[in-house]
């Protein structure tokens, strides 16, 4: 009612009316709304200051105040009495410096302050998003990002080892040189963010988002990024080794230079990215695409790229040794220069590809494709068209295939007179009656091969492998097979005539029936091989390790045995005819039969349980001629008297029944140790009824090897 009344007064007067027009003018128009609007937020803001700035305000404005009226008290004529002049006259200066400094002094303290609450909630908020439990770490993201925490440095360096941030939102966060070892951060969005030198070893990152993410230098090692987008994202330098990487998205990305060793990148996408210098040794890219991609330098040594995509791919100077590259899609391939030595690139796609000074020695080139536009050098081509094209009846007489592989490749009947095969692998070869003469295969892989009938005289074969070989009737006449390796091979019948085994590992092999005559063996381990019948008239085997060796009925006349250890061997019917034995270890070593003399057995080293040519077995027992007779009785009780002639001075041999010199009497031994075989020497037992022992000329000595037995 008195809001009315006031209005008719005033709508009665006609210049209040006026005034009370523009009045409501003035607070319909923005001007009036922005000033209310702003008269609020000020009055909001007042009540929101806190009661130490509030003060701090008050003394301010107080200060400004008294030191306003001095001023114009004494500049502006302002006239309050002298009382009060002289007092402001000697104070208002002094009293609005003070009250100024302390209202300084106050927003000083009170903005320290707010910094102080500020940090310590950012520590807060950092200390509990490296939480373990994943709701109370990302509240943590959460309140970062409103406060803008997350948008400056905040987190460089953060300690978030373990945090679980998994699906957190973080993108074009500053993590760089944060440690998030062992951090869960599948499917966290990532994109953009700064993880430069960071710690993310062994961390989980499996579907994150890290698109354009900056990763270079940082630590990856053994970290789970399978199914991780990483488009464009820079991994320069990093270390991913043994990371898990399968089915991430990797196209474009920048690995220059980055450690893959060992790395799980099965599935993965790297078309058109770029890991030149990269370390991938042992990296597993079974099914990867890399097309387009550039690998120039890079080192996948071992690598699995079986089934990868490498169209179009820069494989300049890349070092691919041992690599599998089985099915392997290289067309139009930039390979020049790539070693790929022993690399397996069996039915890989080289259609077009430039493989100009790549290195393919011992490559596996089998079932590989190829057209006249793939650019490769002539000896390679050779390798592939024997492999592939078949080498069989084939004359190769003088090719270079050296270090070239040829495993399991079928040479049959093939000419490969003075042919180079040096270290070249023949593993599993079929080389049945091929032409070898003169070859050259030192250092060759033969192992498993079939080279039965085949004609290898006057080959070089030092260190080659033939171990498990098949050279039955195998020509090796003058061959250089010094330390070869022939363990468990068959070369039954084999012709060695005059080849050199010197060093060779003929182990477990079967040399039966085989001519060794004049072969160098010395040095050699035929340790438990079969050299029945064979023929080694003149060999040398001296050092030579026989143990356990078969050598029944084989011929070693003239041979040289000295030093060599028959230690078990069988040497029945043997024929040591003039062999030397000087030195040679023939314990427990079977002679019986053997043709040989007392004297080549004193120059043995040890006859230690030895089965003699008679039979009987090495004791070790030496009777000197001073020592008494051994008078053994018969069934009947009647001692044998056995006079022997001159015995040699045999040291350690067996004594059979040396007379004594002096008197002439004879020694005696039992006539029922002396063995009934054939061809054994006939110590002249005597007759058991008469009691009259035989005696036997005492002007030589008794032969203690039996009669050789027939070969067969």
């Amino acid at each position: 009612m008195a809001e009315q009344r006031l209005k008719q007064r005033v709508g009665q007067s006609r210049p209040w009316q006026k005034v009370w027009q523009s009045w409501a003018a003035y607070r319909r128009s923005r001007t009036a709304q922005r000033t209310s609007q702003t008269l609020k937020r000020l009055l909001a803001s007042w009540r929101r200051v806190s009661l130490v700035r509030k003060v701090g305000i008050l003394l301010l404005g107080l200060a400004i105040l008294i030191g306003l009226v001095g001023y114009l008290n004494q500049y502006g004529n302002l006239y309050l009495g002298a009382t009060l002049e002289n007092l402001l006259r000697d104070f208002y200066a002094h009293v609005a410096v003070n009250l100024a400094t302390i209202a300084i002094a106050v927003f000083v303290i009170d903005v320290m302050s707010r910094l102080r609450d500020t940090e310590r909630e950012k520590k807060d908020l950092i200390l509990q998003m490296g939480s373990l439990d994943n709701a109370f770490a990302r509240e943590a993201v959460r309140k970062l990002r409103v406060r803008g925490w997350l948008d400056d440095d905040s987190l460089h360096g953060a300690m978030l080892f373990k945090a679980d941030l998994r699906s957190a939102d973080l993108h074009g966060v500053n993590l760089g040189e944060a440690n998030l070892g062992e951090a869960k951060l599948d499917g966290a969005d990532l994109r953009g963010a700064d993880l430069s030198e960071a710690h993310l070893s062994e961390a989980h990152l499996g579907g994150a988002d890290l698109h354009k993410a900056d990763l270079h230098e940082a630590d990856l090692h053994g970290a789970d990024m399978s199914e991780a987008n990483l488009y464009r994202a820079d991994l320069r330098k990093a270390n991913l080794g043994r990371t898990d990487l399968r089915e991430a998205d990797l196209r474009a990305a920048d690995l220059a230079g980055a450690d893959l060793s060992g790395a799980q990148l099965s599935e993965a996408h790297l078309g058109e990215a770029s890991l030149s210098e990269a370390d991938l040794h042992e990296a597993s890219l079974r099914g990867t695409e890399l097309n387009r991609a550039n690998l120039s330098g890079a080192n996948l040594i071992m690598a699995d790229l079986s089934q990868a995509d490498l169209r179009e791919t820069n494989l300049y100077r890349a070092k691919l040794g041992g690599a599998n590259l089985a099915r392997v899609d290289l067309e139009e391939g930039d390979l020049r220069g790539a070693d790929l030595r022993g690399a397996n690139l069996s039915g890989a796609d080289l259609r077009g590809a430039n493989l100009i000074g790549a290195n393919l020695s011992g490559a596996n080139l089998r079932e590989v494709k190829l057209t006249e536009a793939t650019q490769l050098d002539a000896k390679c081509r050779l390798v592939w068209s024997i492999l592939n094209e078949g080498g069989a009846n084939r004359d190769l007489s003088g090719a270079y295939l050296g270090e070239a592989n040829l495993s399991g490749a079928d040479l049959r009947a093939a000419n490969l007179r003075r042919a180079e095969l040096r270290v070249a692998n023949l593993g599993g070869a079929n080389l049945r009656a091929a032409n070898l003469n003169d070859a050259n295969l030192s250092g060759a892989n033969l192992r498993g091969a079939d080279l039965s009938e085949a004609n290898l005289r006057s080959a070089k074969l030092r260190s080659a492998n033939l171990g498990g070989g098949y050279l039955r009737g195998t020509d090796l006449n003058s061959a250089n097979l010094s330390f070869a390796n022939l363990s468990g091979a068959y070369l039954g019948g084999a012709l060695l005539n005059d080849a050199d085994l010197k060093e060779a590992d003929l182990s477990e092999a079967n040399l039966s029936l085989a001519n060794l005559s004049g072969a160098n063996l010395s040095l050699a381990n035929l340790g438990g091989a079969d050299l029945g019948e064979a023929e080694m008239i003149g060999a040398h085997l001296s050092e030579a390790d026989l143990r356990g060796a078969n050598l029944s009925f084989a011929n070693l006349s003239e041979a040289s045995l000295s030093a060599t250890d028959l230690s078990r061997a069988n040497l029945i019917g043997a024929n040591l005819s003039k062999a030397n034995l000087s030195g040679a270890n023939l314990s427990r070593a079977s002679l019986s039969g053997a043709e040989v003399t007392d004297e080549q057995l004193a120059q043995a080293k040890s006859l230690e349980e030895a089965i003699l040519p008679d039979d009987t077995k090495y004791t070790g027992k030496a009777l000197a001629p001073e020592a008494e007779a051994v008078k053994p009785e018969l069934a009947s009780g009647e001692p044998v008297m056995q006079p022997i002639g001159e015995q040699p001075d045999l040291a350690g041999a067996l004594v059979t029944g040396a007379g004594d010199p002096a008197s002439g009497e004879p020694e005696t031994e039992p006539a029922a140790e002396q063995p009934d075989s054939a061809g054994a020497l006939d110590t002249g037992a005597g007759d058991p009824a008469s009691g009259e022992p035989e005696t036997q000329p005492t002007g030589k000595p008794p032969k203690l090897a039996g009669a050789r037995r027939r070969r067969r």
